[in-house]
């Protein structure tokens, strides 16, 4: 099994390093291809989007987890995980304007520094997401519409959790537009990269309510589900802590 995840990710990785050169390539000819080269590094964006986001972190565990122990319908997949990749994108955006244009020159030093911050910063949030998630398994709620209301208020806050921190993807493709002088191309294949990190992780999701669900015919696997999901979620905060 660890050979077939460790082949998994060596073609994840591979598979990004060639999209990257794809768009490094690209963005040095959009000058001449004029929009067509434009068009170009946006859809190689998206799939870059989708492949980067199958690769380890993008919040996908804490995603499955979450589904794995509250259960919802298939479209709270996908209202969680474009809430997660456009957070991801937007945090990202951000954290590279202000690096670039305020320490232009540290620009490496500063993306790692602040990169690793971001990562403690939302390891604080999960734990506390954690810890509410196993708050939650003691409490008994009087009627489904209250029960509704709250997994949506819990939904918001695992995304931001998760979301906050910056998409180092994100970063490299801005940065390479913002040295290339085609800031325009550059945000908006941030757009279509969020896109693609939006379906991956909302698939993530997806699956793991489809599993909730085939485990429902069987109460104690739901109930083991419901007990460990949180304790993963709260193991994951504390690791990107330490």
């Amino acid at each position: 099994m660890s050979e077939i995840w460790g082949k998994f990710i060596y073609e994840i990785n591979s598979y990004q390093k060639i999209l990257n050169t794809n768009i490094a390539s690209s963005f040095k000819q959009v000058d001449e291809a004029g929009i067509y080269g434009s068009l170009t590094i946006i859809a190689i964006a998206f799939v870059y989007g989708i492949v980067h986001a199958a690769g380890p972190g993008h919040g996908k565990a804490i995603v499955a987890s979450y589904f794995l122990s509250q259960g919802r319908r298939l479209i709270s997949a996908f209202k969680m995980g474009y809430l997660v990749s456009t957070i991801h994108a937007l945090s990202a955006l951000i954290l590279t304007f202000l690096i670039y244009y305020l320490v232009d020159g540290l620009f490496s030093r500063t993306f790692n520094q602040s990169v690793d911050i971001m990562y403690k910063v939302s390891g604080i949030f999960i734990i506390f997401v954690g810890l509410y998630l196993i708050y939650e398994l003691k409490k008994e709620w009087n009627t489904y519409e209250k029960i509704e209301k709250t997994k949506d208020k819990k939904s918001y806050i695992v995304a931001l959790s998760v979301g906050i921190v910056p998409c180092p993807g994100v970063m490299t493709v801005l940065f390479f537009s913002l040295m290339m002088g085609h800031l325009v191309t550059g945000i908006l294949a941030t757009i279509a990269m969020s896109i693609g990190m939006g379906l991956t992780i909302s698939l993530t999701g997806a699956l793991a309510i489809k599993s909730s669900h085939i485990a429902k015919n069987n109460s104690i696997i739901i109930k083991i589900l419901q007990v460990l999901s949180p304790f993963l979620v709260l193991c994951i905060g504390v690791f990107l802590v330490l």
